[in-house]
């Protein structure tokens, strides 16, 4: 989240070129008894993204294993994730510590709350709440599927765009992205439903409907270009992390205005026509 250009990412930049920076954040595997660790020590030595293994203290043993990757990274994430899963085979008792397994288990911790039960529950509640307003199970549904492709296709471009720059993004983007188009995702469709279901109460023709989408795509593309401006404005951001953020949030926005407005809403209404609702 840092510029490359402060002085702490500079140092470590130079610690990690001339000094192996990976010594001063290592794994670190506890177990019953010596015997055990020397075990583990012999089936995780050999993996490629460990640098070295040392046991210290005798009397109570302890092993530190030096990555050889960037210890604060996604790959030591990966790296560890591996360890432990090695090291549990071995043992079940045993134990990894470290930063970065620190980082591994907030990375768990965060991933399966959002994903198992967050995100189950936002879109469940969410669904309900457009049945309640919309009273159309495909409009809620076409909703949904826009928000969601929007959400992923603006991470995953900023993702891409810093793979090939070689720079890491923060592994939380995902996260962040989801939940700010959700919102402003559902207004934009919640502007053409209610458009054109003003319409329908009036003259529930084809023609009608089609006039009263028109007006209201202008609103949405509008609005959707207005929050795309204003997220433009992260990538201003000397922190690499906040304009990976931008950039998705600004491709997103801007997506899922576009899909609601041009695409997914009036797809849905010309084949169901009045059956929409």
């Amino acid at each position: 989240m840092m510029p490359h250009s402060a002085q702490g990412v500079v140092t470590l930049h130079y610690l990690t070129n001339n000094y192996r920076t990976n010594i001063m954040y290592p794994d670190y595997v506890v177990a019953p008894n010596l015997t055990t660790l020397e075990r583990i020590n012999q089936t995780i030595s050999n993996m490629s993204c460990i640098a070295s293994t040392q046991l210290l203290n005798s009397s109570k043993p302890i092993l530190k294993v030096t990555l050889s990757v960037y210890p604060l990274g996604r790959q030591a994430i990966a790296c560890t994730e591996t360890i432990r899963s090695a090291t549990k085979g071995v043992s079940p008792q045993a134990m990894v510590g470290g930063m970065p397994a620190v980082n591994l288990d907030l990375r768990n911790l965060v991933y399966h709350d959002f994903y198992d039960t967050v995100y189950p529950i936002a879109i469940v509640l969410i669904f309900a709440v457009l049945t309640i307003f919309y009273k159309s199970i495909p409009m809620d549904l076409t909703a949904l599927a826009s928000v969601v492709f929007s959400a992923i296709f603006g991470t995953a471009l900023a993702v891409t765009a810093y793979e090939v720059m070689d720079i890491n993004l923060p592994w939380y983007l995902s996260i962040v992205v989801f939940t700010a188009i959700l919102g402003v995702g559902m207004d934009y469709n919640s502007f053409i439903v209610n458009g054109m279901k003003q319409e329908c109460e009036r003259s529930c023709g084809r023609d009608a409907v089609l006039s009263a989408m028109d007006s209201t795509r202008v609103l949405v593309v509008g609005l959707s270009v207005i929050m795309t401006g204003a997220f433009l404005g992260l990538l201003a951001f000397s922190a690499p992390g906040f304009r990976g953020m931008g950039l998705a949030l600004m491709f997103g926005v801007l997506l899922a205005g576009l899909l609601a407005s041009l695409l997914f809403t009036p797809l849905v209404v010309s084949l169901l026509g009045r059956y929409a609702w």
